[in-house]
């Protein structure tokens, strides 16, 4: 249920993007709530 766990859940997910050179970051609106948003780097590969 919202509201209830242990919090790991958002410490992983920075983790991880982290590791991945990208950011985490979040805007929260009162009694709107709160929006995440996850940016990740586009890595382009070119084959021949």
């Amino acid at each position: 249920p919202a509201g209830e766990g242990t919090g790991l859940g958002l410490w992983a997910v920075r983790t991880i993007v982290m590791s991945l050179k990208g950011q985490v970051t979040c805007e929260t609106e009162v009694g709107r709530g709160t929006t995440f948003i996850v940016r990740l780097p586009v890595i382009n590969k070119l084959t021949h």
